[in-house]
This record gives C-alpha cells, sequence and structure tokens, in this order.
C-alpha cells in the first residue's frame, strides 16, 4: 500500500497535470514491481538496465531506464533491509533496542550496607506484530563478559 502522504502527493500532481489518477497508479504500480523484484533478486544497476532493455519499447529504453535508475540504489538497499527485518522475524524474537540505567543496591531484605552496583538492561523486542520489553540486571562482572563476547563475536 501507498502512504498516505505520497497518496497525497500523487493527488496534487494528477491535479496539476490534468491526469487521472488510475493510468499514474498502475504506471507507478509496474515500476515499484519491477524495482522490488530487481532488489530481491540482488540485481546490480547495470542488469536491470538490461532487464530494462528487453522489456520496455526501444524507443522509450533510455527514458525509462534513468527514471528507474536514478534511485536504485537507495530503493535496493531499503528492500534489502525488509527482506533481513522479514527474514529475522519469521523464526523468532527480533531484538529492536536497548535501555540502560545504573543503579546500586543499598540494602535489601536479605543484609544492610550492600554497596553493589547493577545495571538495568531494557531489551525492546519484536515477535510477528507484537512488540514487547523485558527488564534485566546485570552485574559489572557480567556486563564485562557481554563485552567480551560482544567483541568475539563483531570480531
Amino acid at each position: 500500500p501507498v502512504p498516505a502522504a505520497v497518496e497525497r502527493h500523487l493527488d496534487e500532481f494528477c491535479r496539476r497535470h490534468e491526469l487521472a489518477p488510475e493510468p499514474l497508479a498502475r504506471v507507478l504500480k509496474a515500476c515499484r514491481f519491477l524495482v522490488r523484484e530487481a532488489s530481491k533478486l540482488d540485481l546490480d544497476r547495470a542488469a536491470l538496465a538490461t532487464d530494462l532493455a528487453v522489456l520496455v519499447p526501444v524507443e522509450e529504453t533510455e527514458e525509462i531506464q534513468a527514471i528507474l535508475l536514478a534511485g536504485y540504489d537507495q530503493a535496493r538497499a531499503l528492500v534489502r533491509r525488509e527482506i533481513v527485518r522479514g527474514a529475522l522475524l519469521d523464526h523468532g524474537k527480533l531484538l529492536t533496542g536497548v535501555d540502560w540505567r545504573v543503579d546500586a543496591i543499598t540494602a535489601a531484605s536479605r543484609g544492610a550496607k550492600i554497596a553493589a552496583p547493577v545495571v538495568l538492561l531494557t531489551l525492546s523486542y519484536q515477535e510477528g506484530e507484537a512488540r514487547s520489553r523485558i527488564t534485566l540486571q546485570a552485574t559489572p562482572d557480567l556486563l564485562r563478559e557481554l563485552q567480551r563476547v560482544c567483541a568475539q563475536i563483531l570480531g
């Protein structure tokens, strides 16, 4: 679906240029389909240009290529990010954010004058369409271990 803001721009464009919205919508839908499918296949600009040369009438090839290739790299990057996010969400919970706070335990029913630092980590995640959060407590030693693990993973 086209976002409402984009739809308003398209309506204004049609009014300004005295165009019927349906033919423009069909053309835009076809262009969007071509760009999305090329992006899904991770085609580079040259491969998309070659495909367009086969699909588009010869007299319009250069103009159509110029229009679709102008924003193709950004569109491909966006589609590829959507693919990765969708693939992750298809198979479980996806970590979407981290918030933290440093506190200190000063006293508890277990003892007095504890003076132990503790970090509260709130992990936001998404599972399908549902969004949720979980807050975990961590000691400085555990955070150092987590830092080592992250460094090892990230190389």
